[in-house]
């Protein structure tokens, strides 16, 4: 959705932010982060912790890429440990397996991973992880 959409209120100010983890580079409209905590409650930041499950699944969005391609991840936030390699879930807010929307973007001549809409997985999503298969 475009940050003009109707569900920000007239006067909504946007500001995109970036922020990197390892080697990716995330962005995303803090007004749009500020909407998806109040309707999926989830943020960004979790969110692209997904990117570092390397069991996630990722499916090519073919009914809303229209004018850019989307992106469809369900993974597991997970974080490293401080100090070391090994991966555990993240002990923020959010539990599970999350969905993921998401675009690649060429923003200053860098990739960059831009963050559309995260929630937690439903059943039948989990089932896709699971048995890893789509």
């Amino acid at each position: 959705m475009d940050k003009n959409d109707s569900y920000f209120p007239e006067g909504t100010e946007h500001h995109e932010i970036e922020k990197s983890m390892g080697l990716l580079d995330f962005v995303w409209d803090s007004a749009k982060n500020e909407h998806n905590i109040q309707v999926h409650h989830v943020d960004f930041e979790t969110a692209m912790l997904v990117f570092n499950d390397m069991d996630r699944i990722e499916i090519y969005d073919e009914e809303h890429s229209g004018e850019e391609d989307r992106y469809d991840t369900i993974g597991q936030a997970l974080k490293r440990e401080s100090g070391g390699t090994g991966m555990k879930l993240t002990l923020g807010k959010v539990h599970g397996l999350l969905f993921v929307v998401y675009t690649d973007r060429i923003i200053l001549g860098r990739e960059r991973i831009r963050l559309i809409s995260a929630r937690l997985a439903t059943k039948f999503e989990e089932m896709l992880y699971l048995n890893n298969s789509f």
